[in-house]
């Protein structure tokens, strides 16, 4: 087949950011598939990856932007991916949100070449926003509910990336065609030996009795790190040491308030790193955490983390609620920290004290990620849905 793939947060390997549309886009080029990859990025790009052609539009993105300058990187984007796409010969067009507004880009392609599209839903909107208080103008949320109504109608199948994501499409089309294809785990990237994770810990200066507890995600108001770093300064005389990876709007005040607490902000906070560099932290760490904001429209989320750490086979801390929280915990995968930071610091005391539990945890946190996530297994759930997409043209 002809894949037209849009998504504008596409990365490559060596860039900082979600691993989805790559892994998937390279393995359907390892089936025989022509995919060309439409992303946005600060420069333009063109040329193939490891067979995926890459679209790359000079639209810059980041999540440090104000509200207002991320509107208008939509807004371009939307606009100018929708010019390429049409440009296109596909047998499918795959449009990933967010943002939603490249469903517009994949209408106009699918219209063009007749030809039908899936769409995958990585994120409710507009309803995190408006019940975040992100969109507040009655106008623009108005738009915003005829576009994903647009979006799901036009859409042969639609992708939704957990079970509550899926129930949030069809409570706005009762006809959409839904299948859940969550994030992934990448064991082969993640799984480390015991050697290898050691060589790691001593390269970073991590003592041997120390706590290591990792963070690797999202620095946006969503996931309340600020948290993770009062946190962070509870547990300083315990000899537990946290690592947040990352980058984004709320860097700079947690830099500020680490400092404030008596952290080094360069140990606590060492910035973006590449995939694979990510994979050595989560993979040598001693438990790898959660972060979320409490609010029930988040609960849906499918939080790249949490694979990780899966694929890592590394114990998981939740300070938040929602379905991923909900299996871990009952699978004994990962455990609870309550907002309440003494009682978050003594439920780390205790972990510290029961290697066993943690042993116990981390085993079960890999057979999850190995039987029900892992990419490999997801890949061909997508690739079912585009076939089917592609048959009942």
């Amino acid at each position: 087949m002809n894949i037209t793939y849009i998504h504008q947060h596409f990365k490559l390997p060596r860039e900082d950011g979600g691993s989805r549309p790559y892994e998937f886009a390279r393995r359907m080029v390892h089936e025989g598939h022509q995919v060309t990859m439409i992303c946005g990025g600060e420069e333009a790009l063109d040329e193939t990856v490891e067979g995926i052609h890459v679209r790359r539009l000079a639209v810059p993105y980041d999540n440090s932007m104000s509200m207002a300058k991320r509107m208008m990187s939509f807004a371009r984007f939307m606009i100018v991916s929708s010019a390429v796409a049409a440009r296109t010969h596909p047998d499918v067009v795959f449009a990933s949100s967010t943002p939603l507004t490249v469903a517009i880009s994949g209408v106009v392609a699918k219209t063009i070449r007749n030809v039908p599209m899936v769409f995958e839903v990585r994120d409710l909107w507009p309803e995190v926003p408006v019940e975040l208080g992100f969109l507040k103008n009655p106008v623009i949320i108005g738009l915003a509910e005829f576009l994903e109504k647009i979006a799901y109608s036009s859409s042969k199948k639609i992708v939704a990336l957990s079970p509550g994501m899926r129930d949030g499409v069809v409570k706005v089309d009762p006809k959409a065609d839904v299948t859940i294809v969550p994030n992934a785990s990448d064991v082969a990237l993640f799984s480390r030996t015991e050697e290898e994770r050691q060589a790691f810990r001593k390269e970073q200066g991590w003592g041997e009795e120390e706590t290591v507890i990792v963070y690797a995600g999202g620095f946006g108001y969503v996931y309340e790190l600020e948290w993770a770093v009062d946190l962070a300064a509870k547990l300083k005389e315990d000899n537990v040491r946290f690592i947040l990876l990352g980058a984004g709007s709320s860097t700079p005040a947690l830099e500020a308030q680490a400092k404030a607490l008596g952290l080094s902000p360069a140990e606590v906070l060492p910035g973006k790193q590449p995939k694979v560099q990510v994979a050595n932290y989560v993979a040598s760490a001693d438990l790898v955490l959660s972060s979320l904001r409490l609010d029930p429209c988040l609960e849906p989320c499918s939080l790249n983390k949490v694979f990780d750490a899966m694929a890592a086979s590394r114990p998981i801390l939740f300070n938040h609620k929602g379905w991923l929280r909900d299996l871990a915990v009952a699978e004994g995968a990962g455990f609870d920290l309550p907002r309440d930071l003494d009682a978050a610091a003594e439920v780390i005391r205790e972990l510290r004290q029961e290697p066993e539990k943690l042993r116990q945890a981390a085993e079960v946190s890999g057979r999850i990620g190995r039987e029900e996530f892992d990419r490999d297994l997801l890949f061909r759930k997508l690739m079912r849905v585009l076939y089917d997409a592609v048959e009942k043209k």
